[in-house]
This record gives structure tokens, C-alpha cells and sequence, in this order.
């Protein structure tokens, strides 16, 4: 039997709770992002990426690793994560007062990779 995941290429977080971090909380089941109980704006694609570098906080992901995830069963440009990237920058006000959630880099092979930035991760706690 197919799972939700195979119908709608998105992966079924359901059972998954809420991921905090700074003054964000993001509800998996729900797909929706919080500051302070105020709805935040996001895309769908711009979530599966939040979702994914904050299910790896502390790690670094590759932006292909994020691609097959944002888009399953999609062939896309890098240029397509870095727009969700900024858009996720944005509503996070990525930069603001000091405040650095996203970080990207490239390896020594010039492919890019994002994580979560440093001081983001440390408070990032799950409730399930």
C-alpha cells in the first residue's frame, strides 16, 4: 500500500511535534511556522527545506540532499533552493539584529551545502 509520502511526494511528519528554535516554533503535523503564536508565511517547498535543516540541526546538508527533498521526483536547478533559502532568510529575518539562522557554504568541490547557523542550533529543542 502506498504510503502519503509516495501520493504526494511529502514525507508524513505527523508524529513528529514541534522544533523550537530562537524565538520559532515549527510544527511539523501542522506545517506551520511561528513567532511568538503569530503565524509566519512560507511556501511549502520553503517548509520541506526549514524541516529538513532543522530535523539535522548542527549538521551541514547538501543542497542536492535538499533539492530531492523539496522537490521529489523533480529535476531542478540549484537556483531553485537558493530562492527558498532566501525566502526562508526573509520570514526568519535571517540577519536582523545579529540574528543568523540559514548558513551556506561550499565544499572543497565547490558543490553548496546549508545548515542551520551555529547559535541557532543549540536551542533547538523537539516536543514531541
Amino acid at each position: 500500500m502506498p504510503t502519503q509520502e509516495h501520493i504526494n511526494g511529502r514525507r508524513d511528519f505527523q508524529a513528529r511535534g514541534v522544533l523550537s528554535f530562537g524565538p520559532f516554533s515549527l510544527s511539523l503535523a501542522e506545517r506551520l511556522l511561528e513567532k511568538a503564536d503569530d503565524p509566519v508565511p512560507a511556501g511549502g517547498r520553503a517548509l520541506d527545506t526549514l524541516i529538513a535543516l532543522t530535523e539535522r540541526a548542527g549538521e551541514v546538508v547538501s543542497y542536492r540532499e535538499l533539492i530531492s527533498i523539496a522537490w521529489p521526483n523533480v529535476t531542478v536547478d540549484e537556483a531553485n533552493l537558493r530562492v527558498q533559502i532566501a525566502t526562508l532568510r526573509k520570514a526568519l529575518g535571517d540577519g536582523e539584529d545579529g540574528a543568523r539562522y540559514i548558513s551556506t557554504e561550499a565544499d572543497a568541490t565547490g558543490a553548496s551545502r546549508a545548515g542551520l547557523a551555529r547559535p541557532a542550533y543549540p536551542q533547538l529543542q523537539n516536543s514531541l
